[in-house]
């Protein structure tokens, strides 16, 4: 599907939705790491915030190096 779309809508960019990735996130990373996430994810509006929380997140968590 990825690659039809590269041709048929060679300007398009693919996006991932906010609901997939919270379901991904509670799927991996648990129900405690998955509200923590979804709070950053509604407080911080700009990017430079989301990635101090996201930080603060990973490494509240303890997962700053897990892959």
């Amino acid at each position: 599907m990825a690659n039809v779309i590269k041709v048929v809508f060679p300007q398009a960019h693919h996006r991932f939705c906010l609901w997939h990735i919270i379901h991904n996130v509670i799927e991996n990373g648990g129900d405690k790491f998955g509200c923590s996430f979804i709070k950053r994810v509604n407080k911080y509006r700009t990017q430079f915030d989301f990635e101090k929380g996201w930080e603060e997140l990973i490494s509240h968590h303890g997962v700053k190096d897990k892959n």
